[in-house]
């Protein structure tokens, strides 16, 4: 089993030079980070909260592609949600890694019961390595 390296960033600047497995930025960040940071670390699994006007789009960027499809649910006074869940939920396997995302306030989308389903599904991998990202925006940054 290999080691997994995690950097959790504002921004992609602060990525450290020798790339990590996983990479995750808040929920808000902007595109334009996600790409430079696939730029640069083009093997790591790439997770956050794409800010898209008021809605949030929940990346896990790997391998050349966006490998969920997820907007954010739930309504928080900043950022607006969908009010339902994703057709699938968003967990995604690669090596010896798993992977969930749910965004901030979604924790307690349909009275917690996605991000339980979620968390169940990383609990059921075979993978040894299971994250469980939350992209969030907690500051007024």
């Amino acid at each position: 089993m290999k080691i997994v390296a995690i950097s959790l960033v504002l921004r992609a600047d602060e990525i450290p030079a020798d790339s990590p497995n996983l990479i995750v930025f808040p929920e808000g960040i902007s595109w334009n980070q996600i790409h430079l940071a696939v730029a640069r670390h083009p093997n790591a699994a790439i997770v956050g909260g794409a800010l898209e006007g008021r809605p949030i789009h929940a990346v896990l960027w790997h391998a050349g592609a966006n490998r969920i499809d997820y907007w954010k649910i739930e309504d928080d006074g900043r950022t607006d949600g969908f009010g339902k869940s994703p057709p699938a939920l968003p967990v995604y396997e690669f090596d010896d890694i798993c992977v969930g995302v749910v965004i901030c306030m979604d924790i307690n989308a349909v009275f917690g019961s996605f991000c339980r389903a979620v968390v169940e599904r990383i609990g059921s991998s075979q993978h040894p390595w299971k994250f469980l990202c939350v992209p969030a925006n907690m500051g007024s940054y």
